[in-house]
């Protein structure tokens, strides 16, 4: 959890100095216009940019609170779907499971993470695969998911990956 705490205020500390300095080069550099006959840039001084810095601080640090937000909404939303997954996954497990793998017929989707491909990884029978990589997970189709046993542990071994990334 700390380790979460600390990623998160990096993160936050990051985009909010990208955003401040990207905010005062434009001002410095581009300016605004003048609305007169005609329209003109006129780039600040650095005397303005110097009383302008609070509010420019207020509302970089106000975008940053909304990118950081969503980003930790987007990994809850990915560790829930994960662990619901892992879940069903041992359900089955604890049933027997099936050893036989479900052909789906145009399926675009990663056997592993689930990730929808543009192209099918099985082909359109389901059964000849591209020997692609999932840009996702990293699994090669037709070498790492052949069987419903290869599947579960290159499934196990890329959660692992993934929480620890995640920390």
């Amino acid at each position: 959890m700390e380790k979460k705490i600390k990623t998160t205020i990096q993160r936050f500390l990051l985009i909010n100095i990208g955003l401040f300095v990207m905010e005062v080069v434009v001002l410095k550099y581009f300016g605004y216009i003048r609305r007169s006959n005609f329209a003109y840039y006129e780039p600040y001084t650095w005397s303005e940019i110097l009383v302008l810095i609070p509010k420019i601080l207020i509302f970089s640090s106000a975008v940053s609170l909304i990118i950081c937000f969503y980003f930790l909404n987007i990994e809850r939303q990915i560790i829930k779907t994960n662990k619901l997954n892992q879940d069903k996954l041992s359900e089955k497990e604890k049933k027997g499971g099936d050893s036989k793998i479900i052909l789906i017929h145009g399926n675009h989707k990663c056997r592993i993470c689930g990730f929808h491909n543009k192209y099918l990884p099985w082909g359109e029978d389901g059964e000849k695969p591209n020997f692609e990589l999932c840009p996702c997970c990293g699994v090669q189709f037709g070498k790492e998911d052949i069987t419903l046993e290869s599947i579960q542990k290159y499934r196990k071994e890329w959660l692992k990956k993934f929480y620890i990334m995640l920390e």
